[in-house]
């Protein structure tokens, strides 16, 4: 069992994925791992919530994308600075991002996992849509608003979209 523990804890590497990776996920009642082939990019994250803070974590990695690499990377950007602001300690290379928050409580670390969920679904196909550093503040500003629409800046901006 601690050989399976230990198996089920390790961050699975990007490199080696084929495309056609499927998703997978473990979950029981304190422990979560999730790793997600969603069309181009690819997903992974590891949590551990208990009543003994000091245990806690959420592990995030965030790779890839069908558009162009300067697109990637400011949605890697836009990523970052969403779990930046939720408490994480992230790192980032071009379309690569890993991010970390521990020892929180559990109610604490829920919340920010339902966050993360939001914001996979708003990121999954902003790559297109992200043009600049200034397009990446627009939509990150929605996201705090809890405006999850994918109109362009600029134009009108549909009702919330995710309550």
């Amino acid at each position: 069992m601690k050989d399976l523990l230990g198996a089920m804890s390790r961050t699975a590497s990007f490199e080696n994925l084929p495309k056609d990776t499927r998703s997978l996920a473990i979950v029981t009642h304190d422990y979560l791992n999730l790793s997600l082939s969603m069309g181009f990019h690819y997903v992974i994250l590891d949590a551990y919530l208990s009543n003994h803070p000091f245990n806690n974590y959420i592990s995030f990695s965030f790779k890839g994308g069908a558009a162009e690499l300067r697109k990637r990377e400011l949605r890697v950007t836009l990523v970052g600075k969403i779990l930046r602001q939720l408490g994480f300690e992230v790192k980032k290379t071009k379309d690569f991002l890993k991010a970390r928050i521990k020892a929180d409580s559990a109610e604490t670390l829920a919340e920010k996992l339902n966050i993360i969920g939001r914001m996979l679904g708003v990121t999954r196909l902003l790559d297109m849509a992200l043009t600049s550093e200034e397009v990446v503040e627009e939509y990150l500003e929605r996201f705090f608003r809890q405006d999850y629409s994918l109109e362009p800046p600029g134009r009108p901006q549909a009702t919330k979209s995710c309550a």
